[in-house]
């Protein structure tokens, strides 16, 4: 079918080809008949070139008349010159079995026609050579297979064209993955650098603050040391200074007391200063001014003084609640006006003679009204042992009532120190007991 079609788009490629042929059986009849004059071979068409169709078809020279068919065929030349010129159109002859319409013929009739029609081959002529035309551009099985080989090898470039193309983004994609990897290397190389710079410093600095240290630490050693040997001085040695140490050993006691006292007032005394004090007093130092040292010891004292206010409006609001109290229960008795009391338990008659100069021994629980212990005869074997005239006379009242062996709970009127008064703001709860009776 490619045969067919290539010949079917050129016209005149088909008509140069058909001259040529018949150009070629020309030459053949020449040298065939040599008592052929030589103006017949002047007449001949001139060869043409081959056009690219003609050279292009497979199997040229096995379509060339052979000169034995020419040998054959003996016609003289005068003959055809004749019919070449009188004959309008060469009609094909059907084939005998004797002999077959050659090619050689057909291209003369071709010829002929073309020179009377140019512009229409005869159609039978045409038909012959293209299905000659079309045999010899068949494939045979060879060319199909290489065909086929072709067409699989062809398929096999496609598919390793493919596989190159992916192989080739792959590697593009890995080329951007390594430049950005090597990127972020190159920066982190960057890094470390300035990391390693960084450390470097930091070590220097490092050494030196150890080098410090060191030399800190032995000043603290020395500094330690120091303050452990003022604060804890070694013993004296000699008598004369142990005794100085026993008597600043007493008045620290003292001093001791006093700041608990402070801390009981709710006075709380920075120890540190207070030593600090001390010390610098003893040494003969006085960097405060006498304004300064004035001014800070009134606030002190102002300090303490509204400490205790506080604490004896609460001691006394305390009191006179508990005595409210103590006066509401059953048995309750007045002795003068300084003191209430309750018999719990009445014993013997004190005295045959009222006159008696007999000693009392007594004993004397006294608590405050917050539970308080102040003196209790029973832990500490102490005693009030009197006569009975030598008595406060409120005590006397009730120590008669209880008589001897027996036993009575008081409210009892006191001042700020303990002592009982008649107008005292504070009140104590005491409990007495007669135990016996002395003659005097």
């Amino acid at each position: 079918m490619m045969g067919i079609v290539l010949i079917s788009s050129s016209r005149a490629d088909v008509l140069n080809y058909a001259r040529e042929w018949t150009s070629r059986n020309d030459e053949n009849k020449a040298i065939t008949s040599p008592s052929q004059p030589q103006a017949e071979e002047d007449k001949s068409s001139a060869p043409r070139q081959k056009s690219a169709v003609q050279r292009s078809l497979p199997g040229e020279k096995s379509k060339a008349p052979p000169p034995a068919a020419t040998r054959k065929k003996r016609v003289p030349p005068a003959v055809a010159a004749d019919k070449r010129m009188t004959s309008p159109a060469i009609t094909p002859s059907k084939p005998t079995d004797k002999q077959a319409p050659t090619v050689a013929e057909d291209r003369d009739k071709l010829v002929a026609g073309a020179s009377k029609n140019p512009s229409l081959p005869d159609p039978q002529i045409l038909g012959r050579w293209f299905k000659a035309l079309r045999q010899h551009a068949s494939l045979s099985p060879a060319e199909i297979d290489l065909r086929e080989n072709f067409q699989l090898s062809r398929n096999e470039v496609e598919r390793l064209k493919a596989q190159l193309a992916l192989r080739h983004r792959e590697v593009q994609q890995q080329f951007v993955t390594l430049q950005a990897a090597s990127e972020q290397l190159a920066a982190a190389m960057e890094n470390n650098g300035k990391q390693q710079q960084e450390l470097q410093a930091l070590t220097v600095r490092a050494n030196q603050l150890e080098e410090k240290n060191a030399q800190w630490q032995v000043v603290t050693r020395k500094l330690q040391s120091s303050l452990k040997q003022a604060q804890h001085p070694a013993l004296p040695a000699t008598d004369d200074e142990l005794a100085d140490f026993a008597a600043g050993m007493a008045m620290g006691f003292d001093i001791l007391g006093v700041l608990e006292q402070r801390n009981e007032q709710d006075v709380h005394v920075d120890k540190a200063a207070f030593l600090a004090g001390i010390s610098e007093t003893i040494r003969g130092e006085r960097r405060l001014s006498q304004e300064e040292f004035e001014r800070h010891l009134n606030r002190a004292n102002q300090r303490v003084e509204d400490a205790m206010h506080k604490i004896k409006q609460q001691k006394e609001a305390r009191d006179n609640a508990w005595l409210e109290k103590f006066r509401q229960e059953e048995g309750i008795q007045t002795a003068g006006e300084q003191a209430w009391y309750k018999v719990i338990h009445a014993g013997e008659p004190l005295f045959e003679d009222e006159h008696s100069e007999a000693a009392l021994t007594i004993s004397v629980n006294r608590r405050l009204s917050d539970g308080t212990v102040i003196a209790d005869t029973d832990l500490t074997g102490l005693v009030l042992q009197e006569k009975l005239s030598d008595l406060p006379e409120w005590l006397q009242i009730v120590v008669k009532d209880i008589r001897l062996h027996g036993e009575a709970e008081l409210a009892v009127k006191v001042d700020e120190y303990g002592d009982p008064r008649k107008y005292g703001n504070y009140i104590e709860h005491w409990r007495i007991r007669v135990i016996e009776l002395h003659a005097m």
